[in-house]
């Protein structure tokens, strides 16, 4: 793995070091770099994890106890009718949702992904998802947004 530095102003004049380069070795630069970043493979696919995890849809079935913990019955609820309503359509999240399903079945597809969730579970969105709902059955869930 390699170590970039990445010099601030005042250590740039003091050390003579240019982006990229490590501080000569002489007493004005004994000042340390602002920040030190860790570049590479290794470093590229740890990036691509967390980027990859924070975009994945989550489903668990909640417990009495998380249910109150979050506080999760004081949370605005939201409907969803097929049957007056278009079946399937698309959403974009802007912020992240955590909502818990009082009745209904739906299936969502994003990215490769798709979950099927109803009564009893906590589902979570993450911000900035893109994705297509597929209600089958009328919806009611407990939402709050992030």
């Amino acid at each position: 793995m390699k170590t970039v530095y990445i010099c601030s102003f005042a250590a740039l004049l003091l050390s003579g070091c240019r982006s990229g380069e490590t501080p000569a070795d002489d007493a004005a630069a004994k000042q340390p770099p602002v920040s030190t970043v860790k570049a590479g493979p290794a470093a590229e696919q740890e990036t691509a994890k967390r980027e990859d995890s924070a975009m994945k849809m989550t489903v668990r079935k909640a417990t009495e106890e998380e249910i109150a913990k979050l506080g999760i019955k004081s949370w605005p609820i939201w409907t969803y009718d097929p049957e007056a309503q278009p079946p399937e359509f698309p959403w974009h999240y802007d912020s992240r949702e955590v909502c818990y399903i009082i009745e209904g079945e739906v299936t969502v597809e994003a990215d490769g992904q798709k979950i099927t969730f109803g009564p009893g579970d906590i589902v979570e969105f993450p911000k900035d998802l893109d994705c297509v709902w597929k209600v089958d059955k009328a919806v009611r869930k407990h939402y709050r947004f992030d």
